[in-house]
């Protein structure tokens, strides 16, 4: 069992999605009260997720168009 506290960045993006996913089944269990720090924890997360999936897709496009740039010469 993974602290649920600790730094996400040597995680797999699979991890880290189902870490995002066991925080809200525990949100869900605890009730609307006591989960603000939970719910900005989570929030920050999906943010985190989506930013490095988004660097990671611009980083293929990049290396696509410079392939195709090679193939065009070629």
């Amino acid at each position: 069992m993974t602290d649920e506290n600790a730094p996400t960045a040597d995680l797999s993006m699979n991890e880290k999605l189902d870490r995002i996913l066991r925080r809200l089944a525990a949100l869900e269990a605890q009730g609307a009260n006591t989960t603000r720090p939970l719910l900005d924890q989570l929030i920050k997360e999906v943010i985190q997720t989506r930013e490095t999936l988004t660097d990671r897709l611009e980083g293929m496009d990049a290396r696509l168009a410079a392939l195709e740039q090679e193939a065009r010469i070629k």
